[in-house]
């Protein structure tokens, strides 16, 4: 796994020196392990490498093939290597690098093969006999690439960072601003290839992008839903155990090297499912799992009448002194909050930001990882649309939609013993979900925001915004449209984005085996009565893992809740950061895009005692922004 950067002229201007220092001098800051250039003509590649796996020492990137006249970079780790190797007919590829086995095997299946390959890649193959550039990022969006076009020259690059130093003219892309601000949610991207400067684009997850002579053509190699069927009439017996086959797979092919690994590990099931799996792979050889939990500051009281779990700490050692193989440790960083840490974070993430306390304490952890020379560190962060999802009004409504009263009542009934749901409320929201059409949303989406009402105009943001929740809508009720959204690469580019940034600032590699493409194509498989049944929801882990899990996370009712005491946090040090606030929304109130006027008149209505989470974070990510288009674009 790397960093990599480059630059091809089809018309074989020959590249520049000045330009390979302006593109290599970003990643010095970079906790990159070693670095190698390939440079011929019109043609250079760089790779970044980082020492994620044991085979990575052994990696040489770029390569040339001399042979077939063809040049490729890549940032790959492969996770099915002995199902790639079997199709080459290599017996033996336990040592080989993943670069070089990527590149045999697209130079053997190219773009048809795309499809079979598993895990976290970007590469740019050139082929200088056709005169054709490829740009692929792997099917869920690990890793990230940007990429922007000058003249006859594409420029690429794992940071936007190098992009940008190379374009005469910095601006900031107004409609992803418009729709970065205008989302009142963690959700950061409302496409899958726009950036915050014009005229650099990123390659989407599962995304072959072709440059040539002819243009630019764009293509998506992997559809699952095109081919992905229901596999219905099973057994429960058979349903678990084709999931606790590819499951299983998914999360022992990311530990290469068995003596150590690291796990982001909650109070809860997804992470805890995983960490039950991956103990038992580093026990096999006397390894060890180091699991890192996020816990509130030691002053920090819950609020009263608080009935999720607001310090996993006790859980999380509790699950590794079960498994075994493992040891805990508790991050609750005394003394720091999400603002006055911005800077930094924005600095490795080359772009303004929503989710403060996770990204805060996710770069903690992984530093703590690397202090011990742990290169991997696993999480089960997508695992509420994997693995762990449920969705129960979804459940009732498709019983009612297929006339299955009998089950309906039946179901309704065992939910309400199990978990205390209202009979009532359950029949009256279903009936009324598919009784009643939903309206179309008409209401204000400024009411709650900053912006300047011409601005969201001028940028069509209603349109393409309204679309995109109206889409979510519809698949929080309905299951065929929610497997559309169970493989949306738009959450996938975010996820992958902020980890393929955090691994080249702290040396670490993120990786989520609930977020395998495997693992997300048998769950596409499943029936919705998989998911939640017999008064049981999220069925996966709490039947089919729970001789696997300890019997205490399974226990846990209302679940655990991470970054508990941003409030609290935020609170200590309020009178400062409320000030600091009014300052810079007065330093930038000339601006077009954020009213600062509206904004320091709710900044200064905010009572810091009874605020909610995201009303901060709202000042937040429209400060950051605001700082971003004068520090980083240079405007303003």
């Amino acid at each position: 796994m790397s960093a990599i950067w480059g630059i091809i002229d089809l018309e074989d201007n020959p590249v520049k020196r000045q330009v390979v220092e302006q593109m290599s001098l970003p990643y010095e800051s970079c906790k990159i392990d070693r670095t190698e250039q390939l440079k011929d003509g019109s043609v250079y590649m760089a790779c970044g490498l980082q020492y994620f796996t044991p085979e990575a020492y052994n990696e040489k990137m770029p390569l040339y093939d001399e042979t077939h006249n063809r040049f490729i970079v890549a940032d790959v780790v492969l996770d099915n290597r002995e199902e790639i190797c079997s199709l080459l007919g290599i017996e033996n590829g336990s040592n080989l690098p993943d670069g070089y086995i990527l590149n045999r095997y697209h130079h053997l299946y190219g773009s048809d093969g795309l499809d079979k390959l598993a895990g976290a890649f970007a590469f740019v193959v050139y082929d200088a006999s056709t005169r054709k550039i490829e740009l692929v990022i792997d099917a869920v969006g690990n890793r990230c690439l940007y990429y922007c076009i000058i003249g006859s020259s594409l420029y690429f690059s794992t940071l936007i960072e190098p992009l940008k130093s190379i374009l005469k003219d910095v601006t900031v892309n107004e409609r992803w601003l418009a729709d970065f601000l205008a989302m009142e949610s963690m959700y950061m991207f409302s496409d899958l290839e726009s950036t915050p400067v014009e005229g650099i684009f990123r390659v989407a997850p599962a995304q072959r992008v072709i440059f040539s002579e002819k243009g630019i053509e764009k293509e998506t190699y992997w559809k699952p839903l095109e081919r992905i069927d229901i596999v219905k009439g099973d057994t429960d017996e058979a349903y678990c155990a084709g999931f606790r086959k590819v499951f299983s797979e998914a999360v022992s092919c990311v530990i290469r090297d068995k003596s150590k690994v690291g796990i982001l590990l909650s109070g809860g099931l997804d992470s805890t499912a995983v960490a039950s799996l991956a103990a038992g792979v580093v026990g096999e050889e006397g390894g060890i799992m180091h699991a890192y939990t996020s816990v509130p500051e030691e002053d920090y009281i819950p609020p009263e009448g608080t009935k999720r779990v607001t310090d996993e700490g006790d859980i999380a050692f509790q699950t590794v002194q079960t498994l075994g193989h493992s040891d805990a440790t508790r991050i609750n960083m005394p003394g720091v909050n999400p603002w006055d840490e911005h800077k930094r974070i924005m600095n490795y993430l080359e772009m303004p930001y929503k989710s403060y306390y996770n990204v805060l304490w996710l770069h903690d952890a992984m530093e703590q990882a690397l202090t011990k020379d742990i290169r991997i560190i696993l999480t089960g962060a997508y695992g509420n649309s994997s693995i762990s999802f449920t969705n129960l009004p979804m459940f009732f409504s498709d019983m009612l939609r297929r006339g299955k009263w009998v089950s309906f009542i039946k179901e309704m009934n065992l939910f309400h013993r199990s978990m205390g749901i209202s009979r009532k409320l359950i029949l009256r929201d279903t009936l009324k979900t598919n009784l009643k059409k939903k309206e179309p949303y008409i209401g204000d989406r400024l009411e709650g925001s900053f912006m300047y009402e011409e601005f969201y105009k001028r940028q069509d943001t209603e349109s393409r915004l309204g679309a995109m929740y109206a889409t979510m809508d519809t698949a929080a009720l309905d299951y065929q449209s929610f497997r559309q959204m169970l493989w949306h690469p738009r959450s996938f580019r975010q996820i992958g984005e902020m980890e393929t940034k955090r691994s080249l600032a702290t040396g670490v590699l993120m990786r989520d085996p609930t977020k395998d493409k495997r693992v997300i194509e048998y769950c596409m498989s499943l029936p919705l009565e998989v998911f939640a049944s017999e008064g049981i929801e999220r069925r996966l882990i709490n039947v089919y893992m729970a001789d696997v899990i300890p019997s205490h996370v399974i226990k846990i009712a209302g679940g655990g809740q991470q970054g508990a005491d941003f409030l609290h946090r935020m609170t200590k040090v309020w009178p400062r950061i409320k000030e600091e606030w009014i300052r810079i929304y007065e330093r930038y109130s000339q601006q077009p895009y954020v009213d600062t006027a509206k904004a320091i008149k709710d900044l200064e209505a905010i009572d810091i005692g009874h605020c909610n989470n995201f009303k901060l974070m709202r000042h937040m990510y429209y400060l950051t922004t605001l700082e971003y288009i004068h520090e980083f674009i240079g405007e303003l």
